[in-house]
C-alpha cells in the first residue's frame, strides 16, 4: 500500500486487494465518504468506525489488477 494526500483527501495505492474489507490504521481526521478511483460514478462505499480503526467494504473483485486506488474524503475530528 501506499498513500498520497490532498487536503481533505486520502488516496490509498492498494497493491493487493483485501478480502471483503479494508482495515484503516487511526488517523485523525474522520472519514466521511470512501469510494474507488476508477468508479466513474464515485459510488460510496461503506464506511464503520471499529474505535480508532476505519473499516472500508470492498467489491470482491479490484477494479485494477495492479493498482486499485481507494479514495478517504476526510474531515477534522
Amino acid at each position: 500500500m501506499a498513500l498520497h494526500d490532498k487536503p481533505g483527501r486520502l488516496y490509498l495505492h492498494l497493491f493487493k486487494w483485501p478480502a471483503g474489507a479494508f482495515e484503516l490504521p487511526p488517523i485523525k481526521e474522520k472519514v466521511t465518504r470512501a469510494y474507488l478511483l476508477a468508479d466513474v460514478q464515485k459510488q460510496a462505499l461503506a464506511v464503520k468506525q471499529d474505535g480508532a480503526k476505519w473499516l472500508i467494504s470492498l467489491p470482491a473483485v479490484a477494479p485494477d489488477k495492479v493498482d486499485s486506488v481507494l479514495v478517504l474524503e476526510t474531515a477534522p475530528q
